[in-house]
């Protein structure tokens, strides 16, 4: 299944000196200043994810998840111990 034997990606198979001309136009236009230019460049941009703080909330979710888990961990052992003495 898949694609079939040969074919390429769509952006292959546009000519790199098409491609080349169409950044070069775009730099030339973001150098003018031109708003549609810079909003364009600006969308290709990836947003940042913003630093976990220390000690905020992520930090409280992971500690009240750890004490969970000990906590049934150490009820689990209390249940085996309990059904092994049996």
């Amino acid at each position: 299944m898949g694609r079939p034997k040969g074919s390429r990606n769509r952006y292959s198979t546009i000519p790199r000196s098409l491609v080349d001309e169409a950044l070069a136009r775009l730099a030339v236009a973001v150098g003018n200043n031109e708003q549609w230019a810079i909003q364009e460049t600006l969308k290709r941009v990836p947003v940042a994810m913003p630093e976990p703080m220390i000690g905020g909330m992520q930090e409280a979710i992971m500690n009240a998840r750890i004490n969970d888990l000990v906590d049934f961990d150490i009820r689990l052992a209390a249940l085996e111990s309990k059904h092994d003495g049996k």
